[in-house]
């Protein structure tokens, strides 16, 4: 009886543990499907939400990819204009440096021309010379190389009218230690004649390592030189007139 009692008692312990594991489960199983709704409602409302937004972001991805384009062709048209402007300075500063170099080159050959010109200055007739007193005849204190080449020019040029002409002069020259007042014929850069005021002391000068040398001639007829003057004067019909030419330093004639 005991036995049987005990039985009993223990299939109505079983009898309710198993009533609260069903009530349990289904409990359980009731929450799980509220959130799996709730899961699907709000997958609903993203799917919803997605659906209203997505032209509106495709606008946006189209704006922007546009937006992209245009940025990408403005750098490359600024590269490609750097580039044109790195080139376009390089060349204006290889042409700088070869304006440069020409500009030295020029100085230095206007340099060596005004050099040149000065060391023959003396071989201008005194007359040219006198003429340019008061005037800048050697260049030294030209600074524009503008300046000095026409200085340059300018001296050239008159080397050359004096060289291919008959010139006069009156002046002092220095004949055997003496100073004597003469008149001077200029046949150019190299040759000339005198005669003093008297017509008695006749003579040639010529130029003797830049410098004009003078020296009586007794051979020559200072009636002769002082006639050519008066016909270069127009104060006498032209005719010819002989003079003697010194070709040697020894002092030979022709």
């Amino acid at each position: 009886m005991l036995l049987r009692l005990i039985s009993v008692i223990l299939l109505f312990i079983a009898a309710i543990f198993s009533a609260n594991n069903q009530a349990q489960t289904v409990e359980t199983t009731d929450k799980l499907t509220a959130q799996w709704l709730a899961v699907e409602d709000q997958a609903r409302a993203l799917q919803a939400g997605w659906q209203a937004d997505r032209p509106v972001l495709e606008q946006r991805i189209r704006l922007l990819n546009a937006e992209i384009n245009q940025l990408s062709e403005f750098l490359k048209q600024t590269k490609t204009r750097t580039n044109s402007v790195d080139e376009k300075r390089s060349q204006l500063l290889q042409q700088q440096n070869q304006l440069e170099q020409q500009q030295k080159q020029t100085e230095t050959t206007i340099n060596r021309l005004a050099a040149q010109l000065n060391h023959h200055q003396t071989r201008i007739a005194p007359a040219i010379a006198a003429n340019e007193q008061g005037t800048n005849t050697s260049g030294n204190d030209i600074t524009s190389n503008t300046a000095k080449l026409q200085y340059v020019l300018s001296r050239i040029e008159q080397l050359q009218q004096f060289n291919q002409r008959v010139g006069q002069h009156q002046g002092v020259i220095e004949l055997n230690q003496q100073s004597l007042m003469v008149d001077q014929l200029y046949l150019g850069l190299s040759y000339a004649w005198f005669v003093s005021k008297d017509n008695q002391t006749a003579g040639y000068g010529r130029v003797v390592n830049g410098q004009w040398q003078w020296q009586a001639d007794p051979n020559l007829n200072g009636g002769s030189v002082r006639q050519a003057l008066k016909i270069l004067n127009n104060q006498a019909l032209p005719q010819y007139i002989s003079l003697p030419v010194e070709l040697s330093a020894q002092g030979g004639s022709q």
